[in-house]
């Protein structure tokens, strides 16, 4: 059965880092902007955040040499380490692309008005890091919150 309060804390959770998000950006940039909500990197790492919520929610409820804790875990370091690494070297990949892009429109000619391939898609380890313990603190308030002041 799915308890629908357990649902809505990893989605409150998410809520919250995007208006941190937009936050930072205001005090960074000093203007706000809706590209802060699309991206899919900067500080504080989304995914670290969500991924730690849920983990965090199948430790308190399930402990820890629980199969739902275990495999919520396993998921999460994958994206971790995805968000770091892989999407590293994705990223890698683009600007390569988009510079052999640049190079075969200066010779031919080809292309009107080129796109390029987005370049930063990665997070780095601390925005990763900061992520988890965020998204493993305000799991724990909300937690408090919502069951535990029943």
């Amino acid at each position: 059965m799915l308890d629908i309060p357990f649902f809505l804390i990893p989605i409150m959770v998410w809520w919250l880092i995007q208006l941190m998000k937009l936050l930072i950006d205001l005090c960074v940039q000093k203007r706000l902007t809706r590209k802060s909500i699309r991206t899919s990197w900067g500080f504080p790492s989304t995914h670290a955040w969500i991924t730690a919520s849920v983990t965090t929610l199948m430790l308190m409820l399930y402990g820890f040499e629980s199969a739902e804790f275990a495999i919520c875990f396993c998921f999460s370091f994958l994206f971790w380490y995805d968000a770091v690494n892989v999407r590293y070297e994705a990223g890698q990949h683009a600007s390569y692309i988009n510079k052999i892009s640049e190079e075969l429109d200066d010779i031919f000619d080809l292309w009107g008005k080129m796109v390029l391939l987005k370049e930063r898609l990665w997070h780095t380890f601390i925005e990763v890091m900061w992520g988890i313990m965020i998204g493993i603190t305000f799991t724990l308030v909300y937690y408090q919150l919502v069951f535990l002041g029943r």
